[in-house]
């Protein structure tokens, strides 16, 4: 079950209100997993949301096992990593590129010390951790669950997030996964969960004309927006 719930532009309080009303009204009688999305440029009210997401998640355990966050932001097929727990677009802390700047964002890119701005405790598995290949990143999960609400994961590569989801996914429903559609993409293989089996058919898809509307104003948006031009069938109205 996927829910958009249109929180980037609400206030921390409002954001974390209704990440919170949401899981309470989803939530099952039994132990679920629960996947927060973040965006990967840390965009929005990433520390608010993942901290109610957190505390709702161990209101319905109930359990002495406690419940931790795993959080790995990076989205490395689009140029977005962690390393030292900094988040890097194309190897630039995000407080330095466009789009922080575009959307007047403040504070640093230094992931725990967003995360200790919204009462967070964090621990940082850096990339030596993360890709240690004897076991060590299972063990290390497991054992700074006891202390931390965040587990912070440095990736710099798929297989990186490929480790860090399958790390979490010991825990099952102790974790609340949260990252970027990178981590997203690995977690349901970790998870052993099976695809489904429906088609959408083409023949349920709307027909007649299509409208583009291309809101945002970065360079990327404006180069998308650049490459329709040029179809005879298209009509460009810019505003």
């Amino acid at each position: 079950l996927a829910i958009d719930a249109d929180t980037r532009y609400l206030d921390p309080n409002a954001a974390a209100k209704k990440v919170s009303d949401l899981l309470r009204q989803h939530s099952a009688s039994h132990p679920q997993i629960v996947f927060k999305k973040v965006d990967s440029t840390l965009r929005g009210n990433v520390a608010h949301e993942l901290g109610a997401a957190l505390r709702i998640q161990r209101e319905l355990q109930a359990r002495s096992s406690p419940v931790v966050a795993v959080l790995a932001p990076a989205f490395p097929a689009n140029g977005r990593t962690t390393v030292k727990g900094r988040q890097l677009l194309n190897g630039r802390p995000l407080e330095k590129t466009e789009i922080w700047r575009r959307e007047r964002k403040q504070g640093s890119s230094y992931i725990p010390e967003m995360l200790a701005e919204a009462g967070l405790r964090s621990a940082l598995l850096d990339l030596e951790t993360v890709r240690a290949s004897n076991g060590d990143l299972r063990n290390v999960v497991v054992d700074l669950a006891r202390s931390a609400d965040v587990l912070v994961c440095d990736s710099e590569m798929e297989s990186d997030l490929a480790a860090v989801a399958n790390a979490a996914s010991f825990l099952g429903a102790q974790a609340v996964g949260a990252g970027s559609a990178g981590l997203a993409y690995w977690l349901p293989q970790a998870l052993s969960l099976a695809p489904t089996a429906r088609v959408i058919s083409g023949q349920s898809l709307a027909k007649g004309q299509t409208l583009f509307v291309i809101g945002s104003p970065s360079n990327s948006s404006r180069e998308q927006a650049k490459a329709l031009e040029p179809s005879s069938n298209i009509v460009t109205i810019p505003l």
